[in-house]
This record gives structure tokens, sequence and C-alpha cells, in this order.
């Protein structure tokens, strides 16, 4: 059971019998394809790059997402594996938003001291190291410090706080870094093209199969057997898409 969505103008989320499918295209052509019974995106791109390099032994030079996918694990796989940052991470478009810089408390807004220390609204300098914390995902270890600041108990200001962050800060300089990393490659030329094309061609073939083709319900039960079910409608799509583009070379011929 997932939350999902009933519509898109209605984000009121309800628990239905779900599975998180997800496809890789290219040149209008799907190239990869998964079924998960994973809601979170985070925890399937290792997976969903593992088959892609099983079936074609190569990894993608750009593997372009949504923010779904950007986390500190996707990223330290893809510079393992030697492909670009190109996924977005949370906040990457809402930062630049008017209303998102208004919110004075929301630490992606602080500045910062030139040792790198980050700055409330309040002046405070959140530099007293409370503890560590480690997450694992896999084969790779997360390790966060995170930091308190010695006047907060005594801050006017402390109710506006979004949820703590006034208190306490998790930082973690390597995810920063990928984040940076991840800003810099989109700024560009290629970048800009890249997220153009995953919209275009990535949304719009997930737009071609439910709308167009009426694929809406998976009918099969069973991960596999409904795995099954949407690589062989995914087969026929990628048929229709060959005939499309001889059809087209034959006409210009």
């Amino acid at each position: 059971m997932m939350n999902t969505k009933y519509h898109y103008y209605n984000q009121t989320g309800v628990s239905k019998p779900c599975y998180n499918l997800q496809i890789g295209v290219s040149g209008g052509i799907v190239m990869n394809a998964g079924l998960y019974q994973t809601p979170g995106d985070t925890k399937t791109f290792i997976l969903f790059m593992e088959q892609f390099y099983q079936v074609h032994g190569y990894y993608p030079k750009w593997p372009i997402t949504d923010a779904g996918y950007g986390s500190y694990w996707s990223y330290l796989y893809c510079v393992e594996k030697g492909m670009n940052l190109g996924m977005k991470y949370n906040y990457y478009s809402k930062k630049e938003e008017p209303e998102f810089k208004r919110k004075i408390y929301q630490s992606m807004n602080w500045r910062k001291n030139e040792w790198g220390e980050k700055i409330c609204p309040q002046g405070n300098v959140l530099n007293e190291l409370l503890y560590e914390k480690t997450e694992s995902e896999g084969k790779y270890i997360k390790i966060s410090q995170v930091y308190g600041c010695a006047g907060c108990h005594q801050c006017p200001s402390r109710q506006e706080c979004t949820k703590g962050e006034r208190r306490t800060l998790t930082y973690n300089g390597i995810n920063e870094e990928f984040q940076q990393k991840v800003d810099e490659n989109l700024r560009t030329e290629e970048g800009r093209e890249m997220k153009r094309q995953r919209s275009i061609q990535a949304e719009g073939t997930f737009g071609v199969i439910k709308q167009d083709r009426y694929y809406t319900r998976i009918k099969r039960r069973g991960i596999e057997n409904a795995e099954l079910e949407v690589l062989k409608m995914i087969i026929g799509f990628n048929l229709q898409k060959y005939h499309l583009y001889r059809l087209r070379r034959q006409c210009q011929a």
C-alpha cells in the first residue's frame, strides 16, 4: 500500500495497492524499466542503474532525474561510476523562489561567516558540535554532524523556527559539495538541454502510456507477473516508436 494522489489537481493522499514504475528514456526509446515496491525513488536509483548496466554494458553520461532521486547515496554512486551529477535535489527549484527566500528561518537562506559556519537571523553562530549521526544505504555510509548554538534557548524568535532548524543544524560537507556540482552542471548549455529533454522524453512517454494507451492499472498480481505485464507494454511502445521512425525515414527518402 502506497500513499498516492487522486489526480493531478487533488493532491490529497490516499493509500492504494501500488507499484513504483521507473523508466529510462533516450531518443524516445525506453532503454530500461523497473518495477519496485518502494515508494521512495532515492532507494531505487542504484538498483535501476545497475540493471541498465547489465543490459547495455555501460553507464549513461547524463542520468537526468527529478528531485526525488537527488540524494547523498545517488550522487556518490554517480561519482564512483563516472556519471555527471544531474539529479535535482530537494529545494533545487524552490530555493530561487521569492516566497522561499523570504523565509528567514529556513537554514538554506542563512549566511555564512569566513569559516563557513551558518549564522541564524538573530546573529547566533551554530558552531557547537552536539553529536554525529550515521546513516547507511547499502555499501555507502553517510556521517552527518549536528550543530547548535549557545544562545538559542534565550532567543525571542525561537517559536518562528522552521522544523527546529533554528535550534540545530544538520551538516554534511560532501553532500553540500554534490549539490553545488549539480547547480554548476545544470547551468551549462548541455545541462539545460538535458533538463529539457527529460521533461519531453520521460514525462512524455508516461503521458502516452497513461493517456493515449489508457494504461493506468496493472491487471496481474505479484511483483514478477506485474513486471512481466509492464515490460510487454513497454516493448509494444518501443516497437511502435521504431516503426514510426522507419516510416518517417522512408518518407524523407
